[in-house]
């Protein structure tokens, strides 16, 4: 995983496992540990990965890809510095209306907000994923974004079933 603006921003040196072809997900979070986390386990079932520190790199990542290879879903926290995960998520949803976005968060402070411009859902994301959550119910987040704008690339070329299988026992 490439990570922007991170301790020490560099490039995965191993070429991913997944081909050119593989959905991408841009993740969104200032916890460098937990990028690093998912990354693994969204390689795992299919996709390829970047992350960044703040909205704003990731806005910045986003619109750049934009004109290359685009990403396919993005995952993001809400609490961050220099954009949190609300002004990143109104900007995205300015530029694309489709893709399938996810909130993460540790610290759920709107659930009695009554402004819903000032939640997840409000501002565009699809679904909320309270930290710490499990394997299944990121992957379920996922599903349910891409079901909800019809993402084939998604649901075509993702192995939901991959964390249950458990690793391969070929001789």
């Amino acid at each position: 995983m490439r990570i922007i603006g991170g301790r020490e921003e560099k490039r995965q040196k191993a070429e991913p496992q997944h081909p050119r072809t593989a959905p991408r997900a841009l993740v969104v979070d200032d916890d460098e540990t937990l990028l690093e986390l998912l990354d693994k386990l969204l390689e795992f079932i299919g996709f390829v990965s970047t992350g960044a520190v703040n909205g704003q790199l990731a806005l910045d990542e986003y619109r750049r890809a934009l004109s290359t290879r685009p990403y396919t879903i993005i995952l993001a926290g809400i609490h961050m510095p220099v954009m949190n995960g609300l002004q990143f998520g109104r900007a995205i949803r300015r530029i694309d209306t489709d893709i399938p976005m996810v909130a993460m968060s540790g610290y759920v402070t709107w659930r009695n907000e009554t402004d819903a411009s000032s939640t997840p859902m409000g501002v565009g994301y699809d679904l909320f994923l309270e930290k710490p959550f499990t394997l299944f119910q990121l992957q379920h987040a996922i599903l349910m974004s891409a079901m909800k704008h019809n993402c084939l690339e998604i649901l075509e070329k993702v192995d939901f079933h991959a964390l249950w299988a458990g690793p391969s026992k070929e001789p």
